[in-house]
């Protein structure tokens, strides 16, 4: 979910009692970055941050790896796919679906995955994620703002 984020971070393959304290009011988190994060990444880290609150730590036992998305704590893709189209981040109209079952070329079905999660790197999208561009009109037209609605 958070994989460009967790990339830039220095606490990788680091057990959880390694990466925070415990003090009397409780568990707080301690994660070091190789970089300052720009805004929008300060952002996706308080919504980590708050996915973790989710999770209950026991102040005596032992870290060990397990994934709740699957019965038996291991992880799938499919457990993780599961998981997410349950809560509501996946279209439930059944377009991803019907996407991943199309048969086509693998590059051609992430570009229109990409399309529909608008994550094509329009100047809107660049814009968003709080890098400056010079020009933000559409190649193409030199009318309107790029964006992946107007693009595609």
């Amino acid at each position: 979910m958070y994989p460009r984020l967790y990339s830039l971070s220095l606490n990788q393959g680091m057990m959880v009692g390694e990466i925070g304290f415990w003090d009397d009011n409780g568990w707080h988190w301690r994660l070091k970055w190789r970089r300052e994060r720009f805004e929008w990444e300060s952002i996706l880290e308080e919504e980590l941050l708050t996915i973790f609150s989710r999770g209950v730590l026991y102040k005596d036992s032992n870290d060990y790896i397990a994934w709740r998305g699957d019965s038996k704590g291991f992880f799938f893709v499919r457990s993780t796919y599961a998981l997410l189209a349950n809560q509501g981040n996946i279209s439930k109209n059944g377009v991803f679906s019907l996407l991943w079952k199309t048969k086509a070329l693998p590059k051609v079905l992430i570009t229109v995955w990409r399309i529909l999660l608008d994550r094509i790197p329009t100047s809107h999208n660049i814009l968003r994620r709080g890098v400056v561009v010079n020009f933000s009109l559409c190649a193409l037209c030199n009318q309107s703002e790029e964006s992946t609605q107007h693009l595609f």
